[in-house]
């Protein structure tokens, strides 16, 4: 049961609802002097179900895939006359990921295996997330079994409204939190 809290720099309520929280994987794919490599074949396999999805990058070696649900991935990118490049890697709720593949020239036979790739960073926007897992879960204690008393253990979170127990049940519901200075409005949570 993952608990995913973000915190959105937003105006207008109607623009937050519409966020989706799938993920996201867009990159550039160039040759080890920097041009781009056009035509290029983008293969994302979701290691827990096996699911493949194949794209193509576009004249400026420009590749997106969109609406990914949360999980562990491998991507592969391959083109004639070039060393494949692999990277394994992990989209959380909401995530957008950049990945830049470099193509070494070379026989197709040949690949190259990105192991220890340094972390996802969030690059394309100004959403801020945390996710708490399933181990630390189980592992705390929550009085009442009030599961968004979960919200408090993200950074930077100050729960406001009716996050304790003493209160009636309909005003638990009305419970909101800040993060990051921000709105208690301009926030969201998914309870998964």
């Amino acid at each position: 049961m993952p608990l995913r809290v973000v915190s959105c720099p937003l105006v207008f309520a109607a623009l937050l609802a519409a966020q989706s929280y799938q993920g996201e994987i867009t990159g550039l794919v160039r040759d080890s002097s920097g041009g781009a490599i056009p035509g290029a074949r983008i293969e994302l396999v979701q290691l827990d179900t096996g699911v493949k999805r194949v794209v193509e990058s576009d004249v400026q070696g420009r590749f997106y895939l969109l609406q990914l649900p949360p999980g562990p991935y491998r991507l592969e990118v391959s083109h004639t006359g070039f060393h494949p490049f692999e990277r394994r890697l992990a989209l959380e709720v909401g995530t957008r990921a950049v990945v830049d593949a470099v193509l070494e020239v070379g026989a197709v036979a040949e690949s190259v295996q990105v192991e220890a790739a340094p972390p996802l960073l969030e690059t394309a926007g100004g959403a801020i997330g945390t996710v708490v897992d399933n181990a630390r879960i189980n592992n705390l204690p929550l009085n009442g079994r009030n599961a968004y008393e979960l919200v408090a253990l993200s950074p930077g979170i100050i729960p406001t409204g009716a996050f304790g127990l003493a209160e009636p049940a309909e005003k638990r519901a009305q419970a909101s939190f800040s993060a990051g200075g921000s709105r208690g409005l301009s926030n969201d949570l998914l309870l998964d």
